[in-house]
């Protein structure tokens, strides 16, 4: 069985302690989930639903006391208590099942094996190069060192600003941090030499 990216982001918070849909949001929230995989709030409690109608997951219902940020694991601590959950009804709490535990170590370790398709819109836009003019072209791939630049100050200072961080978030953002710098080289040497070649 192979679930998407998404749902094996969730199974891992699971994983991690039993939740509720409002608490993996704000865990998802406070550590920048958002920033390695796209998942809307309201896709949560979707995906959430498919991962127990594969057994992934089990479900039961609690009426937990109140809980503010500071005690949910993963959120971050200094958020004042104005912004805690509400807590007026019984929720329902997820639980990884065995058979989800199997699964997500299984994929996980598939994911840190394999190498998978990554589709760029760089590449996306240099198919289409023969329809643009040399000024054309050279300034957007300008504008693109200036976004890979702007990205790597924003990524930088979220990684400075969740300090201190486990080990492997960190090599997460230095991953990310690294493929920014390797493509930013990689426009720059492909502008210069565009931009002394006869265009065609």
């Amino acid at each position: 069985m192979e679930i998407s990216d998404t749902e094996l982001m969730l199974l891992g918070l699971v994983a991690e302690m039993p939740r509720h849909g409002y608490e993996l949001e704000q865990v998802i929230v406070h550590r920048a989930m958002r920033e390695w995989t796209a998942i809307g709030f309201s896709s949560i409690y979707f995906l959430l639903g498919k991962l127990q109608k594969r057994g992934l997951i089990r479900a039961y219902t609690s009426r937990a006391s109140n809980r503010t940020k500071a005690q949910i694991p993963g959120a971050d601590s200094q958020i004042s208590d104005q912004e805690s959950e509400p807590n007026t009804k019984p929720r329902k709490v997820f639980t990884v099942s065995k058979k989800g535990m199997r699964i997500l170590k299984n994929q996980a370790l598939r994911s840190l094996r394999e190498i998978s398709a990554h589709y760029s819109s760089l590449t996306r836009g240099l198919l289409q190069w023969p329809f643009l003019s040399r000024e054309e072209a050279l300034a957007a791939l300008q504008d693109r060192l200036e976004a890979l630049r702007s990205e790597e100050d924003r990524l930088s200072g979220l990684q400075l600003d969740q300090q201190p961080l486990p080990d492997y978030e960190n090599a997460m953002y230095d991953f990310a941090l690294s493929q920014i710098e390797s493509e930013y080289e990689w426009v720059k040497r492909t502008a210069e030499y565009m931009e002394t070649k006869p265009w065609n």
